[in-house]
């Protein structure tokens, strides 16, 4: 007998089933526009992580997309022969590096000079893609060839839709399970009580400039490999991204 603790797990598995099935169903076309709905949900999903259950309004939260994006695209351009998995981590490393300085700067400020500021860093780092032509290939954007995978025994064509987008579906459907087991955490639920009653928080003895600092550069993270697979589905990194917030 189902119980309502094993629903969430049970609706889990039928999506990964019904996932799995998806390139059995669609023409190259619509697989092209699931895996990019995939990819706009990890993006979503972290943005909700840091609004809906922080509390913190960002107009910035794309910069982090963007740095994925392009970091993805400019490694695979200057360092030859990257693999997969390793242009993916660089795209985390970098996302997350970011998400550390600019909430240690940012987080000092709160409410309205907080979501204003963050807006005054997203237009910086929409500066630098745009002017910044040698690297980031200013309004044309950059253009790159996915990377074929090693999995250790064999090694997997990434040049296909298919390919792709099963590796899409495991590796972002992991990451959306990951932020959905975070916000179960004992982290996760101080995030959440720290938006109800941040003063409450510190008086019990709660560091709320850490636990910020961390969703902070968490969400930035998984935003960041959003980017990246926005880059190595359209193999292609846009200078203007289709992420406004």
């Amino acid at each position: 007998m189902m119980t309502q603790k094993n629903a969430p797990y049970l609706f889990i598995a039928v999506l990964f089933a019904l996932g799995a099935v998806m390139p059995l169903m669609l023409k190259q076309y619509h697989l092209n526009m699931l895996t990019e709905i995939i990819v706009f949900a990890l993006y979503a999903v972290s943005y909700n992580l840091l609004l809906g259950y922080a509390g913190l309004l960002s107009f910035g939260h794309a910069m982090f997309f963007g740095t994925g994006a392009f970091t993805v695209a400019v490694a695979l351009i200057h360092i030859p022969g990257l693999s997969m998995w390793s242009v993916i981590g660089l795209a985390v490393i970098m996302t997350t590096a970011v998400g550390f300085i600019a909430g240690g700067l940012l987080l000092r400020h709160k409410g309205s000079y907080f979501a204003l500021l963050t807006l005054a860093f997203n237009a910086l780092f929409y500066a630098v893609a745009t002017k910044w032509h040698t690297v980031t290939g200013g309004d044309d954007g950059l253009s790159v060839t996915r990377p074929d995978l090693g999995l250790g025994f064999t090694t997997i064509s990434m040049a296909g839709i298919e390919s792709f987008y099963y590796f899409t579906l495991v590796i972002v459907g992991a990451t959306i399970l990951f932020c959905w087991y975070f916000t179960k955490t004992a982290m996760g639920q101080t995030v959440l009580m720290m938006r109800e009653n941040e003063e409450r928080m510190k008086f019990l003895g709660y560091n709320t400039n850490i636990s910020r600092l961390i969703l902070f550069t968490f969400t930035g993270a998984v935003a960041g490999l959003a980017g990246a697979f926005y880059t190595l589905h359209f193999q292609s990194a846009p200078s203007r991204p289709s992420v406004s917030t």
